[in-house]
């Protein structure tokens, strides 16, 4: 669990209806603890697993994420239909922290594995009836 976790959003309603809504998140970077698994003897099944570093001495790297979405509601037949196009924009800054890595010890050990998803622009629209 990242130990702090801070996050901002606020909602601009400008002229002619135009709805802007931002999104910001900070997270501290998770705690990594990479473990060493000692298998067992011959004849034994069970094995011991080590941790190779204390609690919290290993952090994965902090995550800023920042979203963005405009808004346009117009309505049809004496407000009974409500069509709305939908812009959103993630992760406007296109950052790319390592979010996941290879605990197991061995040549991988540490390896990034996973990053933050790429900015990315989706357009919609919102019909209501």
């Amino acid at each position: 669990v990242a130990p702090y976790v801070a996050r901002l959003d606020g909602t601009y309603v400008a002229p002619w209806k135009i709805t802007a809504s931002l999104s910001f998140q900070h997270e501290t970077g998770y705690p990594f603890l990479p473990p060493y698994v000692v298998p067992g003897s011959v004849g034994l099944t069970q094995s011991e697993t080590i941790k190779l570093a204390p609690n919290g001495a290993m952090r994965l790297d902090s995550v800023n994420d920042m979203n963005l979405r405009l808004a346009r509601p117009a309505s049809f037949h004496d407000g009974r239909i409500s069509l709305e196009p939908v812009v959103d924009l993630n992760n406007l800054t296109n950052a790319n922290p390592v979010i996941a890595r290879t605990a197991s010890w061995g040549t991988n050990f540490f390896r990034q594995s996973n990053f933050l998803n790429p900015f990315v622009a989706r357009f919609g629209l919102k019909l209501t009836w």
